[in-house]
């Protein structure tokens, strides 16, 4: 309407074109709350922060189609490295330090879903 509109006060014509990607990620809110204590757990309670809604597109949803899910961001920001840039960007890099963590909060994540304690 706004694109037929706007042609049409400039004498032009417009036509939209419409393409869907991907469907929309929604975390499950169960998955979130295990995700988010398992965060807990291996960065502390100031480590974890709610990031909010955004509008880009993640085939990730593709996995939450079949089961419920949670997508997590990890920070991998460090300036002294020179991991400033964003994901997709010819310069990406991430401090690599921080990916042993990742690999730590998937674990916790999978053992507090699953009920399990490790003494």
């Amino acid at each position: 309407r706004i694109a037929k509109s706007t042609a049409e006060a400039m004498r032009g014509t417009a036509e939209v074109e419409y393409e869907y990607l991907v469907p929309v990620t929604i975390n499950d809110p169960k998955i979130i709350d295990v995700a988010a204590g398992a965060a807990k757990k291996i960065f502390g309670e100031d480590g974890v922060l709610e990031a909010p809604q955004m509008m880009g597109g993640e085939d990730f949803s593709y996995y939450q189609e079949k089961i419920p899910g949670a997508m997590v961001l990890l920070g991998v920001r460090n300036e002294a490295l020179g991991a400033v840039w964003p994901q997709h960007h010819g310069c990406y890099r991430v401090d690599e330090s921080v990916l042993v963590k990742g690999a730590a909060l998937h674990v916790q994540t999978a053992l507090d879903f699953l009920g399990v304690e490790l003494h």
